[in-house]
């Protein structure tokens, strides 16, 4: 994640024909790898979670964060340029997190009117991906859609949070109808390995979805195509997990939710610094 938004700066820095653009591109390509693993660790902490509000009001704190920062930088830079208007075209990841958290709090609930709320972030995703291309193709801005409200990645995003969570559905299932009762084999290593397996399959498929919009209408592909397909090494990352909880101290938890707006600001100020010496 880190190196990706290096990539990111270096790229709105640096001309096409220079070195420093080539290194901001492999960066971006190892970035790619950041938000399989986000949405995967997303729907394991929910599944996992005892107390869902508290974990929704760390994830609401984080995004209020990130979207004040954003929006004091994207006011900070117009305000040194003139006759620019005011856009504020900065999307938030923890937008695509808050939601893909309440879409599979929905559907684990038994109530079927709320179970069904659970379209709603899909409905969103969808929206925010419409608006964009909308945007993009014809250079206008949507003013009553605003970017710090949109998810990142917008269907992408919720995308491999669902088939993740599927992943978890799916595999008791088919325990289920071999003659298996799921429930005594959940923690061994088979089980695992299927649900892993499932994960890799469900990420290499909504990539290639997401891939075949630059075929059917490449006038709403704005992102790199070929950079984004990249995000599919990430699942033999995720063959690899065994299922257990990992390092777990109190200090860390609140590191980890820290680090992402800290990083942010920290290289802001480093590439400030560095574009006013060159």
């Amino acid at each position: 994640m880190t190196i990706d938004h290096v990539g990111l700066f270096l790229f709105n820095m640096m001309p096409e024909n220079s070195t420093i653009y080539i290194v901001s591109t492999i960066c971006r390509y190892i970035g790619r790898l950041a938000l399989p693993l986000f949405c995967f660790l997303l729907v394991e902490g929910v599944l996992h979670t005892h107390n869902f509000k508290k974990y929704m009001l760390r994830l609401g704190i984080v995004a209020f964060c990130i979207a004040l920062f954003q929006s004091l930088g994207e006011i900070m830079y117009y305000a040194s340029k003139a006759n620019i208007d005011y856009r504020f075209q900065s999307t938030n990841i923890f937008i695509t997190l808050i939601l893909g958290a309440l879409m599979i709090y929905c559907f684990e609930n038994k109530n079927k009117g709320v179970k069904s709320l659970g379209l709603i972030p899909i409905a969103i995703s969808i929206c925010a991906f419409v608006c964009t291309c909308l945007e993009w193709e014809n250079n206008i801005t949507i003013w009553w859609f605003p970017y710090l409200l949109r998810p990142e990645y917008d269907w992408l995003g919720i995308g491999m949070i669902l088939v993740f969570y599927g992943a978890y559905k799916i595999v008791p299932k088919l325990y289920d109808y071999y003659g298996f009762k799921s429930e005594l084999y959940l923690n061994t290593f088979n089980y695992r390995i299927y649900v892993n397996t499932f994960c890799f399959l469900g990420l290499t498929i909504i990539s290639f979805l997401y891939f075949a919009t630059y075929f059917i209408y490449p006038k709403w592909v704005y992102w790199n195509p070929d950079i984004q397909l990249f995000a599919i090494i990430t699942g033999f990352i995720l063959l690899l997990y065994n299922g257990r909880r990992g390092y777990n101290k109190k200090w860390f938890n609140i590191f980890a939710y820290i680090y992402y707006p800290a990083h942010l600001i920290l290289l802001y100020g480093i590439f400030a610094i560095i574009g006013t010496l060159i």
